[in-house]
């Protein structure tokens, strides 16, 4: 088994930030970042359907956002952004590379810019209605044959809470993801799903969470042949010390 080189990253970030106001932040963030591959990515077979990949190279990227967050109004927030990547070496999986098996590979040249938007508003005292939308452009500069998987063109979240009483809160919400490659040849459907969450406080130390997540049961996967979780109950418990 050959032993990869070693390999060592160099990162750093920074950022403008203006605030013309209490209520109103413009700024503009530049980074470079790094994924160094693990021992998983290079070695793991995954039980047979994976071929190692000893020779995988680090993932690196220049990141740029633009964005403003602000009060529009008494109890209305907004928040914009809007982002660039510029990846060398991009890690993902590729399906199908020797029969049905996968390989960790390296996309040497990728391109991603999107935008994202949030906004939340208390539209009655015991009432706020919120959400949030991201749409991503996806670019492969390497070549037009091997897809950039497991990124949504478009994602959105919509929620309501409703507070009964301050430590109360009841929360329905819907999630919605957008079609997304899964291998060169198979893009999965998009999907949505709606979901339920209650909170309560019991003291600003105790708090309790419970709800259930695709509560229709849709039938859906994040990955080609994986289906995702029907309904799924849950509840929290959480202390502060």
């Amino acid at each position: 088994m050959p032993v990869p080189h070693s390999q060592t990253a160099n990162e750093w970030q920074g950022g403008l930030f203006h605030d013309p106001s209490s209520e109103h932040h413009f700024y503009t963030t530049l980074a470079k970042k790094t994924r160094l591959p693990t021992l998983k990515d290079r070695y793991s077979q995954r039980l047979g359907t994976f071929i190692q990949n000893p020779g995988l190279r680090a993932e690196n990227a220049v990141n740029v956002e633009v964005g403003y967050k602000g009060t529009l109004a008494p109890h209305s927030f907004l928040e914009m952004a809007l982002f660039f990547n510029d990846i060398t070496h991009k890690i993902q999986t590729v399906a199908n590379v020797v029969g049905t098996h996968s390989q960790v590979q390296n996309v040497d040249k990728v391109r991603i810019y999107g935008t994202e938007v949030g906004y939340k508003n208390s539209v009655l005292p015991k009432l706020d209605v919120g959400g949030n939308y991201t749409y991503t452009y996806i670019k492969n500069l390497q070549d037009n044959v091997t897809k950039i998987t497991d990124i949504p063109r478009h994602k959105a979240f919509l929620n309501v809470t409703y507070k009964p009483i301050p430590t109360w809160g009841l929360t329905p919400y819907v999630e919605y993801n957008g079609r997304r490659w899964a291998s060169n040849t198979k893009e999965l459907p998009g999907f949505t799903t709606l979901n339920f969450k209650t909170n309560y406080a019991f003291s600003k130390l105790a708090t309790i969470d419970a709800g259930v997540t695709n509560i229709l049961d849709r039938n859906y996967r994040l990955q080609d042949g994986f289906p995702s979780a029907g309904r799924q109950w849950f509840a929290n418990l959480s202390f502060e010390i």
